[in-house]
């Protein structure tokens, strides 16, 4: 039984693998091809009827990273000067998106029950708006609403975009970052989705 198991779930790591690993290929072809002749991407096939994949939209496309039940994706992509986050549906090829903000958006992570991501909002590279060299960790719906900031600005959580949940969904875990050009120092910490309760987990100096 365990034998049948292993092989059964064996293979449906395989299949999402295939499926990630067409999705990025096509990304790849596509930016490639917008950065040579500005055409359509080599190899990504056209729909003769239902909606077409939208993902030439963007300049570049980030982290893409599986839903739990591994029916959509969520990423982060560039496009029109600003580096927000989305989700397409790997049924529908829907492209929806989940922020539009002055800040970079970036390192998806899904809650266990596929209900909501977190995310890395970054200023460190920006002057024109405060606050400077900010990072936070963020929360949305996968509908793209109920978004909120989790951490504080002089935080700096999301270090080096290390971020994940915990098994049952009541925590975010999250490096700092204190410095804005190093990923050096920093802490370890665990903080509730609405933004109550940080824990640090290391007291290393910075």
């Amino acid at each position: 039984y365990h034998g049948d198991q292993y092989c059964v779930r064996q293979s449906a790591v395989s299949a999402l693998g295939r499926s990630l690993g067409s999705f990025r290929e096509a990304v790849r072809a596509r930016n490639r091809s917008r950065r040579t002749s500005g055409a359509d991407a080599a190899g990504c096939r056209r729909r003769t009827s239902g909606p077409r994949p939208a993902l030439d939209q963007f300049d570049e496309i980030y982290s893409p990273t599986w839903s739990p039940v591994g029916d959509a994706i969520a990423f982060a992509a560039l496009g029109g000067g600003a580096t927000d986050l989305f989700i397409v549906d790997l049924k529908s090829e829907h492209v929806r998106r989940l922020t539009d903000d002055q800040f970079a958006d970036v390192q998806p992570a899904w809650s266990p029950d596929g209900k909501r991501l977190a995310f890395v909002a970054s200023n460190e590279n920006g002057k024109r708006f405060k606050p400077v060299n900010g990072v936070a960790i963020y929360v949305v719906n996968v509908d793209g609403s109920g978004l909120r900031r989790v951490t504080r600005w002089k935080l700096r959580a999301g270090a080096a975009y290390d971020i994940d949940w915990s098994p049952d969904g009541a925590r975010i875990l999250f490096r700092t970052k204190p410095f804005a050009r190093t990923n050096a120092g920093g802490n370890l910490y665990t903080i509730r989705p609405d933004g109550s309760h940080p824990r640090a987990l290391t007291a290393t100096p910075t």
